[in-house]
């Protein structure tokens, strides 16, 4: 994937101080995972099919247990922050201990049939119940509208089961990891959950190595190979993390199992690292998972290089022990890049009316979120789709509402010069320092 020369970021702000900015293009929507797509692939036509298969065993699944409990609707578990509620910082005895147990079990219990969870929840105020869907406001559940309809599976209120986003599924896997580790004798429940985890984990990844949003598919962006909020990397982190425990309870062939599949998503994440003039620079949010070319994703989250995810990557890369030589080339050319695509003497500060770019010589570096793939300018998007190059552009709810300029890429150039001479490379280091 090659991209155009870049604009240099001074040239981005003098185009923004003289008011020469634009709407600079349309955000298109993300073309889904199709059997059509994959007709004449065996593997990929073997994956969509067990997604399609498994989707539906969920569906009819709940629906029966709907039907059992003479309900029409569903309820709602209680919400929570992304997975705020999982704690995975406690000493190793507290996981040993009742109140650990007690979570574990109630989140056992919120596993999906398919063996991940939703995002969102709160895992500490007790057990699903019955009836009660597997995670809080996370798409539409499925409603009986006659309590003898279950031939009818393609519900169109049916929504998403299990998801890697929001650190969803990994934080549920670690927990449950810890409490094994504690206590031998934990609850059989526990374990089985643990080890159905590990096996939707191993179902989800594409044949290329990577892993979608959500399993079992569900269309949209949602099918894409999504780096945004660190889903495939947290996924990738966990594989090779339980690949190489000292954990006697994780079955040799699925540890041989992880270990493939954590090298597998490694070699995708190289793979997906845009180039330009041959050499890597950085990554776009998230891929067709096909192709593997740039995809949207949300309205106002256009494909494009993108400068808080590709560090979070970058740093993930600099953080394995024995890096091959593809690996160590990935990590110097993001480095250059977030050296050379910083922006300086700007601040993003709040506003009235919205935030706003202002000029302050003494503050800290800051990049965009989001560089355009043809221009290597920043972009930034709103939520009928527009592309803007210029952020006071864009409405006041999208304005406030998401974060266009990150600083996660400074710490990439802060520990560049200890991993660079730990590697010994000979290439030359970023700027921007």
């Amino acid at each position: 994937m090659r991209l155009p020369p870049l604009l240099p970021v001074a040239a981005v702000l003098w185009l923004a101080a003289t008011g020469e900015s634009a709407v600079v293009g349309t955000n298109a929507s993300a073309v889904p995972l199709s059997p059509a797509r994959v007709a004449h692939l065996p593997e990929w036509k073997a994956y969509l099919e067990r997604s399609e298969r498994l989707r539906d065993e969920n569906l009819r699944a709940f629906r029966g247990e709907l039907q059992r409990s003479g309900m029409a609707l569903p309820v709602f578990p209680d919400p929570a922050r992304n997975a705020s509620t999982i704690d995975l910082k406690k000493p190793r005895e507290w996981y040993a201990g009742p109140e650990a147990a007690r979570i574990a079990a109630i989140i056992a219990s919120f596993q999906t049939p398919a063996g991940g969870w939703c995002k969102n929840t709160d895992f500490t105020r007790g057990p699903r119940r019955p009836g009660e869907f597997y995670g809080y406001g996370y798409g539409k559940a499925p409603t009986l509208s006659s309590r003898e309809e279950l031939t009818s599976v393609r519900d169109p209120g049916w929504g998403f089961a299990g998801t890697f986003d929001n650190d969803a599924t990994t934080t549920e896997l670690r927990f449950l990891f810890k409490v094994l580790s504690a206590r031998p004798d934990a609850d059989p429940a526990v374990r089985k959950a643990f080890l159905g985890g590990i096996r939707y984990v191993l179902d989800a990844q594409y044949p290329n190595g990577g892993w979608p949003q959500v399993w079992p598919l569900q269309g949209g962006y949602h099918d894409a190979v999504t780096f945004n909020d660190g889903a495939m990397q947290h996924v990738v982190e966990l594989a090779r993390d339980f690949a190489e425990a000292d954990a006697g309870f994780i079955p040799g062939d699925l540890r041989k199992q992880l270990g493939a599949a954590w090298r597998k998503g490694l070699d995708c994440i190289l793979l997906c690292q845009m180039r330009r003039g041959g050499a890597p620079t950085v990554w776009c949010q998230q891929y067709d998972p096909l192709t593997l070319e740039p995809c949207p994703a949300r309205k106002y989250e256009m494909p494009a290089l993108c400068s808080a995810e590709s560090a979070s990557l970058t740093l993930f890369l600099m953080k394995i022990p024995r890096p091959d030589p593809a690996t160590i080339r990935s990590v110097n050319a993001a480095a250059r890049w977030f050296g050379s695509s910083g922006i300086t003497g700007k601040k993003f500060v709040s506003a009235p009316g919205g935030r706003q770019l202002k000029d302050d010589p003494g503050a800290p570096m800051i990049w965009a979120r989001f560089y355009s793939l043809e221009t290597g300018r920043p972009v930034f998007g709103d939520r009928d789709r527009t592309i803007h190059d210029d952020v006071s552009e864009i409405t006041g709810e999208r304005l406030d509402g998401y974060a266009w300029f990150v600083t996660t890429p400074r710490k990439v150039l802060d520990r560049y010069p200890s991993w660079a001479a730990a590697h010994a490379t000979s290439q030359t280091g970023p700027s921007g320092r």
